[in-house]
């Protein structure tokens, strides 16, 4: 096949490179609240992630680093595929309300053709979630890469809300990049926006399911 480059005998012989890597190795362990670091040593590699799941608890997989991850996805105690998250270099995510009880395997894959190196994956849980009211400034820290904080408030039905997130600026630049997912009780997602700047608002959203 020409490829769509037309007639051309300088496509039908030359050099390449073949690589065969394990999709199933061993999971790292991983539990809610932990970082782990860890690197990619072929463009081909998944590195493997597990964790104690249960039913109905709503989780959030992060994603950094330098190399360049192709996604990142989640799977079940039953080996169903969950959820797959965008990859890219920097960062990526993907959140999932989880069916079952058991064990789940987060697989993180190589982004073909690309630069090898070290990334981080962070999990969280939104049962753990800080209390917050309304009209207070809530102050924290992320201290580790690739953490997540989680805070819940009282949504009343047809009211509006908006979240608004504020960073200090170190050198002309946000101290830290960010992401914003306002999270309904069934554990859906309600709203969600990032920003690379010194600010991130979730802006207007009309609450349409009441609780925490």
């Amino acid at each position: 096949a020409s490829c769509g480059y037309g007639a051309d005998d300088a496509l039908r012989t030359g050099l390449y490179t073949l690589t065969v890597c394990l999709s199933n190795a061993t999971p790292i362990p991983i539990a809610y609240g932990e970082t782990k670091n860890s690197s990619f040593f072929s463009d081909c590699q998944i590195v493997n992630y597990q964790f104690q799941g249960s039913v109905d608890d709503f989780v959030t997989v992060l994603y950094l680093g330098t190399a360049v991850a192709r996604r990142v996805q989640l799977y079940g105690p039953n080996g169903a595929l969950l959820a797959t998250g965008g990859g890219g270099q920097g960062g990526g995510f993907l959140d999932a309300l989880l069916p079952l009880d058991g064990t789940y395997r987060i697989a993180v894959e190589a982004a073909d053709g690309q630069a090898t190196g070290s990334f981080t994956i962070g999990l969280t849980e939104l049962g753990g979630a800080t209390p917050i009211g309304s009209s207070t400034a809530t102050a924290g820290a992320l201290s580790r890469v690739a953490e997540a904080d989680d805070y819940s408030f009282e949504g009343t039905f047809g009211s509006t809300v908006t979240v608004d997130f504020a960073v200090p600026s170190v050198n002309n630049r946000p101290d830290i990049v960010s992401r914003v997912d306002l999270v309904r009780p069934n554990g859906t997602p309600a709203s969600s926006t990032a920003s690379c700047s010194a600010t991130a608002r979730v802006d207007s959203v009309v609450i349409d399911a009441p609780g925490t």
